[in-house]
């Protein structure tokens, strides 16, 4: 009699190809053959992953209805048209659908092989599988469906058993199945094995707690990533399916390296852990939590972050500057560099404006100056103006002093400091499409606001309420920057 390490069929072993599913897939069998590593995985143990799931598929014979068994009420999104939940099988009795379950998840006998190499792997095909055992191809618009003298995709036993495994690495949640991917194999296996772990116990108690919230699997990816304890090397992404005859669908999510990279930085660093605890409130809104509104940004809008944190810290500002905004403009500060790849030379230059912009606001009458700072800030062309206005001021009151220095020391010279540049100007208002102007402009502002918390000055709160009556979100309207703008 042939043992398991004989078998040829348990030789294959699951190995990474690219296609993104299998490649979870094959971690979580790892996982389920109690193995720390890929690379770990034998003929026995890639055996004992495969008897796991087949018993735990097996385990839906019993099920009357999706109500009774997890496996069961998300079958058709996994494995639609299997023995799981064919349309004969309310006419089968248990041992019967077991038995159909069995034959399904039972690779072919080495001597029924096709002959042929597996599409993913190059070894030697087991068989051919399409919708059934495949969930989905790399877009929606490759369905798996087999067409008319077509057998299907040609796999070999481990990239087979690696789709069946997807499920153990899923979070199910509204008929859909996620999974979090990445080219880095330690992080993917890390997050992999966790998840896996959670199913098993989903499994072991028969349902699954529904995921209540906005965002819920974005907000999950960011805490995989922030508790994962090196630098994510690779894009992490979320790819939410279903194989559903009736609604076939992948959306796939990209939470970038740099993104990723600095958001592990805010669990391992003091200043900025404290900071994101304001950056989560910087994003909370009525309808939605801070940290979900945080996640979807991070995954499909990031450059949006720097006018999120921009719009919270300069509305009511009737009592005066919260606290907050020193730290939440150093975590912008490094968010510009780190994740949007702003040069740092560029954003160092925001910094010092902002420094000489606070000492304007202060020195002036301050309450109605700061005032002019937030409104000018509603439209492009109205910021341009009023900073155009400081520097001439500045320049007058510099040269005023210098004329009255000369005439008491009988000598002449030219202000030798500027109180900002054509340089400057074009970083805050360059007209091109692809300028990132508007990113600067909202950390001019934010920054601005903590230069003035910093050297102490607040609110006279007997004049504040009408004169900072300053609801309107920062404007992008882009109306006449490209007018009349300095090129350095």
């Amino acid at each position: 009699m042939t043992t398991v390490a004989e078998d040829t069929r348990w030789q294959m072993l699951p190995q990474l190809t690219p296609h993104k599913l299998q490649r979870v897939g094959a971690f979580a069998l790892a996982e389920l053959g109690g193995c720390d590593r890929l690379g770990e995985l034998t003929a026995e143990t890639f055996h004992t992953a495969v008897q796991t799931m087949t018993s735990d598929v097996a385990a839906t014979a019993g099920a009357s209805t999706a109500k009774d068994h997890v496996l069961l009420a998300y079958s058709h999104c996994l494995w639609p048209n299997s023995p799981v939940n064919h349309p004969t099988r309310a006419k089968l009795t248990i041992p019967q659908r077991k038995q159909r379950i069995q034959t399904w998840r039972t690779p072919p006998e080495p001597a029924d092989w096709p002959g042929v190499p597996c599409a993913l792997c190059g070894r030697g095909a087991c068989g051919f599988y399409g919708k059934v055992d495949v969930p989905l191809g790399a877009s929606i618009s490759h369905r798996n469906t087999t067409t008319p003298g077509h057998e299907g995709m040609a796999l070999c036993v481990g990239c087979w058993a690696s789709f069946h495994a997807v499920v153990y690495a899923s979070v199910l949640e509204g008929g859909r199945a996620t999974v979090l991917h990445s080219w880095d194999e330690e992080f993917l296996a890390r997050v992999t094995a966790t998840q896996v772990a959670k199913t098993r116990r989903i499994l072991m108690l028969g349902s699954i707690t529904t995921l209540s919230g906005s965002y819920v699997r974005e907000q999950l990816a960011l805490h995989r990533v922030r508790e994962f304890n090196r630098p994510v090397a690779a894009d992490v992404e979320l790819l939410i399916f279903s194989n559903s005859n009736k609604e076939q669908t992948l959306d796939c999510r990209v939470l970038t390296e740099p993104a990723a990279r600095w958001l592990q930085t805010t669990a391992w660093h003091p200043q900025r852990r404290e900071a994101f605890g304001f950056l989560q409130r910087a994003c909370y809104t009525a309808k939605v939590s801070g940290s979900a509104l945080l996640a979807r940004l991070l995954f499909t809008t990031p450059q949006r972050l720097p006018a999120r944190i921009a719009t919270y810290v300069t509305t009511d500002l009737q009592e005066n500057i919260r606290e907050e905004t020193i730290p939440l403009a150093e975590l912008g500060r490094s968010y510009l560099v780190e994740v949007l790849m702003a040069p740092r030379e560029n954003v160092e230059r925001i910094t010092a404006l902002a420094e000489r912009l606070a000492q304007v606001i202060i020195n002036q009458d301050a309450t109605t100056e700061l005032k002019k700072f937030q409104v000018s800030f509603r439209k492009p062309r109205r910021l341009r103006e009023w900073l155009r206005a400081q520097r001439e001021r500045h320049y007058l009151a510099a040269t005023a002093a210098i004329t009255a220095d000369g005439a008491s020391t009988g000598s002449a010279r030219r202000p030798q400091e500027a109180f900002m540049d054509s340089a400057d100007l074009w970083l805050l208002f360059n007209p091109a499409p692809e300028s990132d102007s508007w990113l600067y402009r909202e950390q001019l502002h934010t920054d601005t606001l903590a230069a003035l918390l910093r050297h102490g000055w607040s609110i006279d709160p007997a004049t504040a309420r009408e004169a900072l009556d300053y609801s309107q979100t920062p404007s992008d309207d882009a109306d006449g920057v490209a007018d009349d703008v300095e090129q350095p």
